[in-house]
């Protein structure tokens, strides 16, 4: 350590010191993490450990913190890094403005780019993603702190302790026994929030004070969209509080719709519809980034580079949320309209003939010429023979159907349809399954509307004609 000359103490924790120092051969400013809370007695326990054999394997990536020297002295470890001027979280805690949205999308980019690394290349996750352990330099971003980070292969369970209370995924808030790298997923998400915010998303006093607030933001988990998330949480006996969520986009007006639906969507509930790292890194949000020119998107779901572009199947099925609840938001319109009055309206005629033209362009009609075949027939054919090459699954997914549960022998109910079975919400489908289950929901929405139209259908003013137009639009 005589080559290194102390100039100030930069951070101080339970695992030690970090301070600021000299290299007086080289000139160099580095950063030394000092340990002290135990005693090492050779280099070889020191290279075993997990924190430096981590740092040792993503060191070579410039969003990763480099790991430039392991010392051993006096049975003290010192671990020297590269230099880096503060913390994300110190540029926020200083910053009098939020952060332009061309700032945040090149910070988070090159986050995403270290965790593809972590994630993809060197196998790792991180477990302790937060302001704190992102440092930065100029315009140049690096993950830092690897104590927590575990091999995405390794064998559970992992300790409880994850990341800073506020950027805990949900699944490890209910104690589960196993997690991947989607919990470095859902810390992005609540990054992303807070650069443009300043503020964090998830703000708790304690675990269920941060459920809670979770609750409130994005909704309670169900069945539906987290079936494993209840089974953990009756395992703890624990419950939910009854929140119907909040549109992100109220919270975060000046967002663009890119930068809404990419945080909606890393904020999932079941870790399985979070985008991957490199996955998140193909998201519309980033074209910017890779310097292709575009023209300024009016909306995610009509964006013309989205419709040219082969997306990965997570942000698909979330622009297919989106479609839903536009849809149901209209079909809600429809009928409150029909509802409140005996003689629909030409307003009202209109708006369900637009809402059958959105239906009918999302809904095929061949299958239901198998009258013989069941609703698991008709979804697994239906989803094999997807236009899109990635939204068919492959051979394994496709054993995993529930058309197949008989060939198992798995005691079930009959089904009286893919979206009600309760074999389907109490098992984790692949994300093909799941997509195509949201395509049953949209022929129930169908079913709904034709109920509506017929009582239109025999109503005096708007004239029969059009009734019957508009209701032959729905088949």
């Amino acid at each position: 350590m005589e080559k290194y000359h102390k100039l100030e103490e930069i951070g101080r924790g339970s695992y030690g010191v970090v301070s600021k120092a000299l290299n007086t051969e080289t000139g160099e400013l580095v950063a030394i993490k000092k340990m002290i809370d135990r005693r090492y007695h050779s280099i070889k326990e020191c290279m075993n450990l997990r924190e430096v054999k981590s740092l040792c394997k993503v060191k070579n990536h410039p969003n990763t913190v480099k790991l430039k020297e392991v010392i051993v002295e006096n049975k003290i470890l010192f671990l020297v890094f590269e230099y880096m001027e503060c913390t994300l979280f110190d540029r926020m805690r200083y910053r009098t403005k939020p952060f332009s949205e061309t700032e945040i999308r090149n910070i988070c980019f090159q986050i995403f780019q270290g965790l593809e690394y972590m994630h993809n290349r060197v196998g790792y996750f991180h477990r302790d993603l937060k302001p704190e352990n992102l440092l930065v330099s100029k315009d140049v971003i690096k993950i830092a702190d690897l104590g927590q980070a575990r091999e995405i292969n390794g064998k559970p369970p992992y300790t409880d302790y994850v990341t800073t209370r506020w950027y805990r995924a949900p699944e490890v808030l209910l104690h589960a026994r196993a997690h991947g790298s989607s919990v470095d997923m859902w810390a992005m998400g609540a990054i992303m929030f807070e650069l443009f915010t300043l503020q964090p998303l998830f703000e708790g006093s304690s675990a269920t004070d941060v459920m809670r607030r979770i609750c409130s933001v994005i909704g309670t988990p169900t069945e539906t969209t987290w079936s494993l998330g209840i089974y953990h949480a009756n395992n703890i006996n624990y419950r939910f509080p009854d929140f119907p969520g909040v549109d992100l986009s109220s919270l975060l007006p000046s967002a663009s719709p890119e930068a809404i639906n990419l945080i909606s969507t890393l904020l999932s509930w079941s870790p399985c519809e979070r985008p991957t790292a490199k996955e998140a890194l193909q998201h519309p949000f980033f074209y910017g980034c890779y310097r292709i020119p575009h023209p300024q998107f009016d909306g995610l779901t009509s964006s013309l580079m989205i419709k040219n572009r082969e997306l990965p199947l997570v942000f698909k099925m979330a622009m297919q949320r989106e479609n839903l609840k536009q849809i149901s938001q209209r079909l809600e319109s429809c009928l409150s309209g029909v509802k409140g009055s005996m003689a629909p309206s030409e307003e009202l005629a209109n708006s369900v003939y637009g809402l059958c033209c959105s239906i009918q362009f999302q809904l095929s009609q061949y299958l239901l010429r198998l009258p013989s075949a069941s609703p698991e027939a008709i979804n697994l054919i239906s989803t094999l023979l997807s236009w899109s090459p990635c939204a068919r699954p492959t051979a394994k997914e496709a054993l995993q159907h529930p058309f197949f549960y008989g060939c198992y022998r798995i005691p079930h109910s009959q089904f009286d349809g893919l979206t009600s079975s309760l074999m389907i919400k109490n098992r984790e489908l692949p994300l093909v399954f799941k997509m195509a289950m949201q395509r049953e929901n949209l022929k129930q929405i169908s079913r709904r509307l034709e109920s509506c139209l017929s009582g239109v259908k025999g109503s005096v003013t708007p004239s029969e004609e059009l009734a019957n137009s508009v209701y032959g639009l729905c088949w």
